[in-house]
């Protein structure tokens, strides 16, 4: 616990002491819009947000159809009576 305490604290020393090289990204920092860079990584945050929500919706899609399945099999099952 003390060592990964001591890896935290400097690696704040470190960024307070060299702040250009904990700053942000160019998207972050408020770099132009017009930049090519800042128009590459809008799109790559775009693509993972598709995916994740994608992936997320099959989650609860797989949800939503054991939920379906397990109320037809109470419905349909005489023995539950």
């Amino acid at each position: 616990m003390i060592r990964r305490l001591s890896a935290f604290g400097l690696l704040m020393l470190a960024a307070t002491v060299a702040p250009d090289a904990a700053s942000a990204c160019e998207r972050c920092f408020g770099a132009g819009t017009d930049a090519p860079a800042v128009a590459a990584v809008s799109a790559s945050m775009f693509a993972l947000l598709v995916v994740i929500s994608s992936v997320f919706m099959g989650v609860i899609g797989f949800f939503r159809n054991v939920q379906r399945r397990t109320a037809e099999l109470e419905r349909n099952d005489p023995s539950s009576t």
